[in-house]
């Protein structure tokens, strides 16, 4: 499987190509900086735009230096920019 990679930010964003998994193509994004308890690179896949994956950078970039965020975005995606981040996500 042949993937593209770009990077934004000190974030790294994949464009792949479709996996039996997804069923279609989608995006990756890697913090290089930080790794998560399994010993992986914390990431999050999105299969949305190239848009939505800057939103999600923008906002993690914005949770590392502050804490917080100004910015108005989706739950879903602010979700995800917290995972990069390395902070825990609980539903109840």
């Amino acid at each position: 499987m042949r993937c593209e990679k770009t990077k934004y930010r000190g974030y790294i964003i994949y464009y792949n190509e479709a996996s039996p998994t997804f069923g279609s193509k989608y995006i990756s994004i890697v913090n290089p900086r930080l790794r998560e308890e399994s010993g992986h690179l914390a990431h999050c896949h999105i299969n949305r735009g190239t848009g939505n994956a800057k939103k999600i950078i923008d906002v993690a970039c914005d949770f590392e230096r502050t804490g917080y965020t100004y910015r108005r975005i989706g739950m879903g995606l602010r979700n995800k920019a917290c995972r990069l981040t390395g902070m825990k996500i609980y539903m109840n």
